[in-house]
């Protein structure tokens, strides 16, 4: 995907790229494979090499996966929200970003939730959070990738991965209208949850 700022100014384009200087770009993203961890009924990750450069002197791979799988958006139409992807407005995927780190808290836990009181205490070391930033939570879940059955932490009981509280998502939505919530496990909802309610949350206020 490809993102185009259109400036309007060169003083604009001078500040624009003084900020752009100061950055570390991170790339939060899974690289997408056959084997890679998928959700429990959803569609698998088929890639198919159609021509090579040898034989049709250009390459072509047929990619088949569902919207769910590897690093993605949630959309808010997932969860009876208004937007799909191709709706969100693109200043709404260029934002501020708010990093919460409960690594330390999922360590002892696979169920953890960030808690309301995991946002105060950030907010007390850090400053409020300003209005329609995007939520990062580090959950260090991510060193279980691609390992399916660690990822997902299945077992009699059903999944066990960390997530974000009902109630953290509403204080965030509600209090500090943040744009969305990314985290580095399955989905914002632990594995515990059946009712999805931090998407929910999410979807009704279209955010993702």
């Amino acid at each position: 995907m490809y993102t185009f700022l259109r400036i309007n100014s060169e003083k604009k384009k001078s500040d624009m790229n003084r900020v752009l200087g100061k950055m570390t770009p991170v790339d939060l993203s899974q690289t997408i494979q056959q084997d890679m961890p998928h959700w429990p009924g959803d569609p698998g990750t088929h890639i198919r090499q159609k021509s090579d450069v040898a034989q049709d002197g250009y390459v072509l791979n047929e990619l088949t996966i569902g919207e769910h799988s590897g690093t993605h958006i949630g959309a808010p139409k997932h969860f009876g929200g208004e937007f799909g992807v191709d709706a969100i407005p693109p200043d709404q995927l260029i934002r501020p970003g708010v990093k919460i780190n409960i690594a330390r808290q999922t360590a002892g836990n696979p169920d953890y939730l960030l808690s309301l009181q995991d946002v105060f205490e950030w907010e007390a070391e850090h400053g409020k959070i300003l209005n329609r930033c995007l939520i990062l939570v580090q959950t260090d879940w991510s060193e279980r990738w691609p390992a399916s059955d660690d990822y997902f932490g299945a077992d009699k009981d059903g999944m066990h991965f960390p997530g974000v509280s009902a109630g953290a998502t509403e204080f965030l939505l509600k209090q500090r209208d943040i744009a969305g919530i990314g985290i580095d496990t399955a989905g914002v909802d632990g594995g515990q949850s059946n009712d999805y309610l931090a998407n929910v949350q999410l979807a009704h206020h279209n955010a993702y």
